[in-house]
């Protein structure tokens, strides 16, 4: 098993195996969606999310709490810090 990824596109990846908690950005999104998650089941599981309509930028800090981060047509998240 390799590093987490510090830059992501679409998924559901689990917080501290895919991905590292910390600040991540998208640039530019014209209806996407994001999702942070406290586990892979349920209804019940979101902690935050949004629907963007048109955005130069979304920012979205992720902890390393959350079990997992869902993103649809967001495009590519880069971590910041």
């Amino acid at each position: 098993m390799g590093e987490p990824r510090r830059s992501i596109g679409d998924g559901t990846w689990e917080v501290g195996v895919d991905i590292e908690p910390g600040l991540y950005v998208a640039l530019n999104v014209t209806d996407g969606y994001w999702e942070r998650m406290s586990s892979f089941s349920g209804d019940d599981s979101t902690i935050a999310n949004d629907f963007v309509s048109s955005a130069e930028q979304v920012m979205v800090e992720i902890l390393p709490s959350d079990r997992a981060f869902k993103t649809v047509d967001c495009g590519t998240w880069e971590k910041r810090w």
